[in-house]
């Protein structure tokens, strides 16, 4: 509705006594009751004819301004809906660069996982078999435990090569076993500490046979000391073997034979028969299934 109609359709809707109170202003005099309805017609024409021109005018600048107002207003408005419009599309277009970058990251993550499982599996394959060259290397090794310090003095080959035979009843050439060297391992430690001392044989054969003389005899003792003769192994391999230890000692107090295998296998004898376990908590459950009846052993299986 425009405003001129408004203030046609105001004025027409006026109540009947402020119309008659404009009319006697105009008229001076009142209508009659019976004219009632045409008076009043009347009345609505006069005074549309009165303000028509005055309130045309005001209608129309009212009319402008509000428009101006609200064609700012709106202009405004359209600005900043622009405005946020740019943004969002602006967002989206990051938002579907950043979701290719995302995807084209996990396609190559993809490759690198599959590269470094790759790369894993050949390290702990080189791992074990520089471990087993390092082994061999040690072959013609031997650990001895449990020897007092400065026992040796400061020739340990020589004082070595008569020593081992002598203390394992080992017939050799001239009483002697022929080494390439002999040394302690690590730093003089305190009294109650004794190091072990690593021994290198000319050749293996010697080296064998004195582990062989060495087990014939079990028991092994120099001025009331035990001493026990041992393979020499590389750090890792010692570190598997000693996993062994609690399940060594468990079969030692069941009275149960058993050794360690290279590099690092438990073997049991029980019942008549034997198994190889290459895990420790393998070897344990196959124990604690020899300790109850119940159990059955046969379910615990070989590795």
């Amino acid at each position: 509705m425009s405003l001129e109609n408004f203030w046609g359709s105001s004025l027409v809707k006026m109540p009947e006594k402020s119309a008659r109170k404009i009319a006697e202003k105009k008229d001076g005099a009142a209508p009659h009751e019976d004219d009632q309805s045409g008076d009043q017609a009347a009345l609505t024409s006069r005074v549309a004819t009165d303000l028509s021109p005055e309130a045309s005018k005001v209608v129309e600048s009212l009319t402008a301004n509000i428009a101006k107002m609200i064609d700012s207003k709106l202009e405004l408005i359209l600005e900043k809906i622009q405005d946020v419009s740019k943004e969002v599309q602006s967002t989206n277009n990051r938002v579907e660069e950043a979701e290719q970058r995302i995807s084209g990251l996990e396609n190559v993550a993809t490759g690198i996982e599959s590269r470094v499982t790759q790369i894993e599996k050949t390290i702990a394959s080189l791992t074990e078999r520089l471990d087993d060259q390092e082994n061999r290397g040690r072959r013609r090794n031997l650990r001895i435990i449990g020897l007092p310090e400065k026992t040796e003095g400061q020739a340990a080959v020589n004082f070595m090569e008569k020593w081992i035979p002598d203390i394992l009843c080992l017939k050799t050439k001239n009483g002697r076993v022929k080494l390439e060297r002999a040394h302690r391992i690590g730093a003089p430690g305190s009294e109650r500490y004794t190091r072990s001392i690593i021994v290198r044989f000319h050749n293996f054969v010697d080296r064998q046979r004195v582990m062989d003389a060495a087990r014939q005899l079990k028991e092994v003792r120099f001025e009331g000391k035990r001493i026990y003769f041992f393979q020499d192994f590389s750090a890792e391999t010692q570190r598997k073997r000693r996993g062994f230890d609690e399940a060594r000692k468990r079969l030692r107090d069941m009275g149960l034979r058993y050794s360690l295998t290279y590099p690092a296998a438990l073997r049991i004898t029980a019942d008549n028969s034997v198994k190889v376990f290459n895990s420790p908590e393998k070897a344990m459950a196959f124990i604690d299934a020899l300790r109850c009846p119940a159990a059955d052993a046969s379910d615990v299986s070989v590795a």
